[in-house]
């Protein structure tokens, strides 16, 4: 999964501003997978929200891949972060969102929760 987030946990170290820990919820490889193919196997239409499993800071779910980030002020993350693509250490571009690192939410999947998982078991039978 190509995204920001991902992109940026991928980095070596992932580098951060200072006191920054915002609220997510990352969402596996896996569990994409299997709700993308909910939804086409109960022939979904619209626009849904689909989100991990649990919300937590993001530090938590660093922590738990046994990730280390680098805290940084956050007139020196941009100059470090290109430093950083140079070296080939990132793919991370923060300059394609640059609020991204500003504005986070957890997202409300219950909707999606509703109407595909709660009828996985129509197509696992």
């Amino acid at each position: 999964v190509v995204s920001g987030l991902n992109l940026l946990f991928e980095s070596e170290p992932p580098l951060l501003p200072i006191g920054f820990d915002p609220m997510i919820n990352p969402m596996s490889k896996e569990r994409l997978s299997r709700d993308l193919l909910l939804a086409i196997m109960l022939h979904g239409k619209g626009v849904y929200n689909v989100a991990g499993e649990e919300a937590g800071p993001m530090s938590r779910f660093l922590e738990a891949r046994g990730i280390r980030a680098k805290r940084l002020p956050a007139a020196a993350l941009l100059p470090a972060i290109r430093v950083q693509r140079m070296l080939g250490k990132t793919r991370y571009h923060p300059e394609f969102h640059p609020n991204r690192l500003q504005y986070s939410l957890v997202l409300d999947d219950s909707r999606f929760a509703r109407i595909f998982r709660a009828n996985a078991p129509r197509i696992e039978s």
